[in-house]
């Protein structure tokens, strides 16, 4: 499995050539038409969204758990969740509901079962038992890492949290990633910060 971070591309088309590898990336922003009528989400920041996914939908993985998902409000995500069902896209870390946005994903990839949780700091977005939105990190997590840990070989967590343009994570940050290590995660994928 290859690590990676968004995807974002906008309307540009991206050919990829990553010799049929599983790859897990964060989906940044809703995936739409470009004609599309639906209003921007009231909140601070830019407003994004992509035009296509990519190609191969056997290979990609994507968490769903970021500041942009929700940028055309639950109209936006519905539309991105149906698109990545009817093209079976495996994703994780937003939903209909807090029950479905953190719901784990099982995928076996050369013979091991990785079990990955998306989510993302506490933003615009973020779903509740009543709202559609993304996966809020929280002490949840664990639960999740001890529950997958009975069903998987390996546990990813993926996380979008960071300040954005810094090379390093803050001492808050890894100190946060380590515990999710010492729970029992095998990987801690994080993004956001724009720096790999």
């Amino acid at each position: 499995m290859i690590l990676v971070g968004d995807w974002a591309p906008d309307k540009k088309k991206v050919n990829l050539d990553y010799n049929n590898s599983v790859l897990l990336a964060n989906l940044e922003g809703p995936i739409l038409p470009d004609n599309h009528k639906l209003k921007l989400a009231p909140k601070v920041g830019p407003n994004i969204y992509s035009t296509q996914l990519p190609m191969d939908n056997g290979c990609f993985i994507f968490t769903l758990a970021n500041n942009h998902i929700m940028d055309y409000s639950t109209p936006g995500l519905e539309i991105t969740l149906d698109l990545l069902g009817k093209r079976d896209f495996r994703y994780c870390g937003a939903g209909k509901n807090t029950s479905e946005a953190r719901n784990p994903l099982i995928i076996k990839d050369n013979g091991v079962r990785i079990g990955i949780i998306g989510c993302c700091e506490t933003q615009f977005g973020v779903a509740s038992h009543l709202h559609a939105g993304t996966a809020e990190l929280g002490p949840w997590v664990y639960r999740a890492i001890d529950n997958l840990q009975k069903e998987v070989d390996s546990v990813i967590v993926s996380i979008h949290a960071a300040v954005e343009d810094s090379p390093w994570p803050s001492p808050y940050i890894q100190e946060l990633y380590r515990s999710f290590i010492d729970a029992g995660a095998a990987v801690v994928h994080g993004h956001h910060s724009h720096v790999p």
